[in-house]
C-alpha cells in the first residue's frame, strides 16, 4: 500500500487545485508591449537562486501547499468583494443589487398619484412583466369641486358671481374634464335656474349633452334654451358668458364653448347676439364688443351743418338716446329706433350754429341712464 495521501500519482489532490486555479488566472492575463519576455527572463535568471531553492522546497511540502491555498484564496475574496462595493456592480457570490440599482428598480414600479385633471404618470422604465393597468390606467374616482357662474341683476346691468358645485370623476383626462363640464353646465338649470339666472334664460332649458372635441367643449341644450326670458342683447351676453365662463372654467383644455341647440350649432344666440358657430371664447366680440358707440362725428373733428350723427349698438327696446351740449347746456336731444333689440344702427341729421359741442348716446333702463358714451367736436359757419 502506498504511503501517500494524494491520489495514485503519488500527488496531493488540494495542490493541484490550486495549481490549475493559478493556472486558469495566470492565462486571464496578458502582459502589456515586451512584459512577456521580461517575466520570462526573471524567471530563467531566478532558477539558481536562494528564493527559487526555498520556494521548491517550501511548495513540496504538502501542508505548506494547503495554507497558500487558504490565503491566496481569502485574499481574491477579500478583492472581489472591495471590488464589488467601490463599483457599484452586482457583488459576487449570488449578492444583492448596489443601492443604486435597487433605487432604479424601485423607480420603475412607482404609481405617482395624479390630480383629478392629470394624466397619471408613466414611468419610462416599466418592467414588461407588469401588468398595463398598473402604469397606464386612469387614476382612481376622486370627488372634485368645479365653479360654476351664476347671474345676478344690479342696477348697472347683469353680472356674473362665481360659485361651486361637487362632483365625483373617473377615467381619462378627457372624460374626466367632460364629467366636470356637464356637471357645472346642469348646476345652472337644475331646481330653479331663474333664481341661478337672474330670469333670463327660458324655464325648461336642460342640457343634453357634453363633449369635448379638441379645444372645444360642445354643450348641447334643449329646444328651450334655444331663446331668452328676456329678448335684449344684454340678457343674451349674461346668459352666453355664464355658459362660456362655466365651461372653460371646468374643462381646462377646452379654449372655445360651442352652444348647440337641439343637436345644431347656432351662430345667433337667442336671435340677437351674433356669435361664431365654431365657438366663442372668453375674448370674443360677441362677448367685449361695446353696446353703444357713436360713429360720427369723430372726436374732436371740424364739421358743417347740418350734423349727421350716428352710432351701433344693442340697446333696451331698440331705442337710444342722444343729445348734444353746448357749455353744459342742452340744446338737441332724441331718440332713434334700431329696429331690434339686437345690435343695430342709427343715424340722425342735425342743424347746429357754429361752435363747440358735445354728442351725448346712452340707454335709459329702469330709471337710470346705461352704456354712455360721447365726442367732442366743433362746427364751422
Amino acid at each position: 500500500m502506498s504511503g501517500t495521501t494524494g491520489d495514485e500519482t503519488g500527488k496531493d489532490p488540494f495542490e493541484e487545485r490550486l495549481r490549475a486555479a493559478l493556472t486558469s488566472a495566470a492565462d486571464d492575463v496578458t502582459p502589456r508591449g515586451d512584459g512577456l519576455a521580461r517575466i520570462r527572463g526573471r524567471i530563467s535568471e531566478g532558477k539558481g537562486s536562494w528564493w527559487a531553492r526555498t520556494r521548491d522546497t517550501l511548495l513540496a511540502r504538502p501542508a505548506f501547499a494547503a495554507a497558500s491555498s487558504v490565503g491566496v484564496i481569502a485574499l481574491g475574496l477579500v478583492t472581489a468583494v472591495a471590488i464589488g462595493q467601490v463599483s457599484g456592480v452586482a457583488q459576487p457570490f449570488g449578492g444583492g443589487s448596489s443601492p443604486s440599482a435597487a433605487g432604479t428598480t424601485a423607480g420603475s414600479t412607482q404609481t405617482t398619484s395624479a390630480s383629478p385633471t392629470d394624466e397619471p404618470s408613466h414611468s419610462a422604465s416599466t418592467h414588461t412583466s407588469e401588468p398595463s393597468d398598473s402604469s397606464t390606467g386612469p387614476p382612481p374616482p376622486a370627488t372634485v369641486s368645479v365653479p360654476v357662474y351664476f347671474i345676478s341683476r344690479t342696477s348697472g346691468g347683469y353680472e356674473l358671481t362665481q360659485s361651486s358645485r361637487t362632483v365625483t370623476v373617473h377615467g381619462t383626462k378627457r372624460e374626466r374634464q367632460t364629467q366636470r363640464a356637464e356637471a357645472a353646465f346642469s348646476a345652472i338649470y337644475e331646481t330653479n335656474p331663474q333664481a341661478r339666472s337672474a330670469n333670463v334664460w327660458q324655464s325648461g332649458t336642460t342640457v343634453v349633452d357634453t363633449e369635448l372635441v379638441g379645444d372645444t367643449l360642445r354643450v348641447d341644450l334643449s329646444g328651450a334654451g334655444g331663446s331668452g326670458a328676456s329678448s335684449s342683447a344684454e340678457a343674451a351676453r349674461a346668459a352666453l358668458k355664464q355658459v362660456v365662463y362655466t365651461g372653460l372654467a371646468a374643462a381646462p383644455s377646452a379654449s372655445t364653448v360651442q352652444v348647440r341647440v337641439g343637436g345644431a350649432a347656432v351662430s345667433s344666440f337667442w336671435g340677437v347676439l351674433p356669435i361664431d358657430p365654431g365657438g366663442v371664447g372668453r375674448g370674443d366680440s360677441a362677448l367685449t364688443r361695446p353696446f353703444n358707440t357713436i360713429s360720427s362725428p369723430d372726436p374732436g373733428a371740424t364739421v358743417g351743418s347740418p350734423v349727421t350723427i350716428s352710432g351701433t349698438g344693442a340697446y333696451d327696446g331698440g331705442q337710444v338716446q342722444w343729445q348734444v351740449l353746448s357749455g353744459g347746456t342742452v340744446v338737441k336731444s332724441g331718440s332713434a329706433d334700431t329696429g331690434t333689440d339686437g345690435f343695430g344702427d342709427w343715424s340722425r341729421s342735425v342743424t347746429l350754429d357754429p361752435g363747440s359741442y358735445v354728442l351725448e348716446t346712452f340707454e335709459q333702463a329702469g330709471g337710470s341712464r346705461r352704456h354712455e358714451e360721447s365726442v367732442s367736436f366743433t362746427v364751422t359757419g
